[in-house]
């Protein structure tokens, strides 16, 4: 019973200093290195950083890569910290899942092939192709960035619905994470159509006014009924959260 108690106080004892919960909190989004943590955490000492991943060995583990992550208890406790404050709203930076990779590498790999086609073909369709690239990439970089700009430019989340659910209090950070992967997934769906366009301009040469307006019109559909599904999915998990 007493040594029980002592481990459980000793596993409380790894968190129990400003510096360290900072390094938790950061290994919480993810895995890290030592000089990254050293970085992003402004140790200046390397001495003084191993001597608190020293005190954090209850919480942290070193992986085999060598980079720095938090144990099964680690992140448990967290997680109850950030419990101790309620308007809390962090977000946890989920890496990009299967799905979104494929999207995007579906994108690049359709692009490629109508720019490739598209070298010896007219220059007015040329141009249209390079133009569309420019469209596509500036919408996988969105994707790429789109913890940072987040971070930095809030309202690049232009739909209210969605500002509002994912800062309710009741979703966990690795909640909004998924959240915000959902959200700029369309900017991968819409890469992906781009490049489709493209394709068809290749193929068709300019394309029929009506057939523009038809995949715009295809394209807004698409993003709407995507957003509807992520919208009730996100109350979904709101409901969840809070019956618990």
């Amino acid at each position: 019973m007493e040594a029980g108690l002592e481990s459980k106080a000793n596993t409380l004892k790894a968190l129990a200093n400003a510096k360290r919960l900072k390094i938790a909190f950061l290994l919480y989004e993810s895995p890290r290195s030592f000089s990254e943590i050293a970085r992003l955490c402004g140790f200046r000492s390397s001495g003084e950083l191993a001597f608190h991943l020293g005190m954090m060995k209850s919480v942290v583990r070193k992986r085999v890569d060598g980079r720095y992550e938090l144990t099964e208890a680690g992140r448990l406790l967290v997680e109850l910290v950030q419990g101790l404050s309620p308007s809390e709203t962090r977000v946890e930076r989920v890496p990009a899942g299967l799905l979104d990779l494929m999207i995007a590498a579906a994108a690049i790999i359709v692009y490629g092939y109508s720019l490739l086609v598209a070298l010896s073909s007219d220059p007015t369709v040329l141009s249209l192709v390079v133009s569309n690239g420019v469209v596509v990439g500036t919408l996988l970089l969105m994707y790429k960035f789109r913890y940072t700009l987040m971070e930095k430019y809030p309202y690049i989340i232009t739909l209210p619905a969605f500002s509002y659910l994912i800062m309710a209090p009741s979703l966990s950070p690795r909640e909004r994470g998924y959240a915000i992967n959902g959200i700029f997934r369309a900017s991968l769906i819409s890469a992906l159509l781009m490049s489709l366009i493209s394709t068809l301009e290749v193929g068709l040469g300019d394309l029929p006014r009506f057939l523009t307006v038809a995949v715009a019109v295809i394209l807004t559909g698409i993003l709407i009924l995507y957003y509807k599904f992520l919208y009730e999915k996100l109350k979904e998990n709101i409901g969840r959260s809070l019956n618990a």
